[in-house]
């Protein structure tokens, strides 16, 4: 039905500001969190991956 889209510079400021709060949220973290944090997403991805 006639959906309109977002603008493409409100989508990459949101993006930009999102990939900033994950990187402030991965350096606040010890190394060892921040990699499992990012294993246990790639597997989640995997997962659903499969499922679908």
């Amino acid at each position: 039905m006639g959906q309109t889209l977002p603008p493409v510079r409100g989508i990459q400021a949101i993006d930009r500001i999102r990939a900033g709060l994950a990187r402030l949220h991965r350096s606040s973290v010890p190394g060892n969190i921040a990699l499992l944090e990012l294993a246990t997403g790639a597997w989640t991805t995997q997962v659903l991956y499969v499922a679908a």
